[in-house]
């Protein structure tokens, strides 16, 4: 009989095209660990594996970075600490130099820990001619089926501080809004990196509503590696609040908020951003104050204090 020809109930091996099936997925792990047996079983595989994880995991070697539109090349780079990937980009002029400083767009691993899934990077699809907007691909633990996030990529700017430290944040809103309403987060601790990810209640609840979001990768968290956690720990913790109080004051200064309308908000680490909004308003008046001498060619007369504070941030911590 011709295979076309037989029914189906006749098939003994029907059951493995449920593919959801746990008997079906029960027949595929035992195949799966005899098959592994069978190649890992010597010590020829360990030396091998160890090996090439070692030119896998290398932080030395060459990134291969992709072009985008006329002013970022992007590279999604995997190693040892990184084992899911990071989506990031840098400009050519710092792709150039010996150690490139590259900005931390999507951090995989973070977003499948906050989420709670085994999410796998499956490629990024960027809008053309402004590339400003993407569509990132994950799978579910590298399932053909995959999610697609929205992100904006270019809405990501810098305040800079005397020392010349560049401390980046993102911000969420309307491009082309006038100053408004604008709340800004933070945590700066524990080498944790603060990257954009999905959250529907602030984008219905805020962003939808004419507010911004604005995300600050100060130093504390990791998302420049040890040493930006190490640049504000013990006797250095105050540069946190410095590096918080520059991005408020950026904001104000690109006219994306003011004084009166900018919030404060974190939790645990981030909460202690929070309790010292004072000192906050204070070196964001410090900060705004210098530009503005700065522009003028003039000298600063004094120091603002927390006495100059009239309408300090609103400021919300939550657990």
């Amino acid at each position: 009989m011709r295979r076309w020809d037989r029914d189906e109930g006749d098939d003994p091996y029907l059951w493995l095209e449920d593919l959801d099936g746990a008997d079906a997925a029960g027949w595929v792990r035992h195949r799966n660990a005899e098959t592994v047996a069978a190649l890992t079983g010597g010590g020829r595989f360990g030396t091998l594996r160890d090996e090439i994880r070692q030119v896998l995991d290398a932080d030395d070697r060459i990134p291969y970075p992709r072009w985008r539109g006329d002013r970022y090349c992007y590279s999604f780079w995997r190693d040892a600490a990184h084992p899911r990937g990071l989506c990031r980009r840098t400009t050519l002029e710092r792709y150039r130099r010996p150690a490139p400083e590259w900005d931390v767009l999507l951090d995989v691993d973070a977003l499948a820990a906050e989420e709670g899934e085994n999410w796998v990077w499956s490629g990024v699809t960027v809008r053309r001619p402004d590339y400003e907007r993407c569509l990132i691909s994950l799978s579910r633990g590298g399932a053909d089926a995959v999610v697609a996030r929205e992100f904006d990529l270019v809405r990501q700017f810098f305040a800079t501080l005397a020392d010349g430290t560049r401390v980046p944040y993102f911000v969420v809103g309307e491009p082309d809004a006038p100053a408004g309403p604008a709340l800004l987060t933070g945590y700066g601790g524990y080498e944790i990196s603060q990257t954009p990810d999905y959250d529907g209640v602030i984008g219905r609840g805020w962003v939808a509503r004419g507010g911004t979001y604005v995300v600050a990768n100060i130093r504390g968290g990791g998302e420049y590696g040890p040493e930006w956690h190490r640049a504000a720990m013990r006797e250095n913790r105050p540069r946190a609040y410095e590096d918080f109080a520059a991005v408020a004051a950026d904001l104000v200064e690109r006219g994306i908020t003011t004084p009166a309308q900018l919030g404060i908000e974190g939790g645990s680490n981030g909460g202690l951003l929070t309790e010292q909004h004072a000192f906050i308003s204070a070196l964001m008046l410090e900060f705004l104050w210098r530009k503005l001498t700065d522009s003028q060619h003039a000298a600063i007369p004094r120091q603002p204090s927390t006495a100059d504070v009239g309408e300090r941030p609103l400021t919300v911590e939550t657990q």
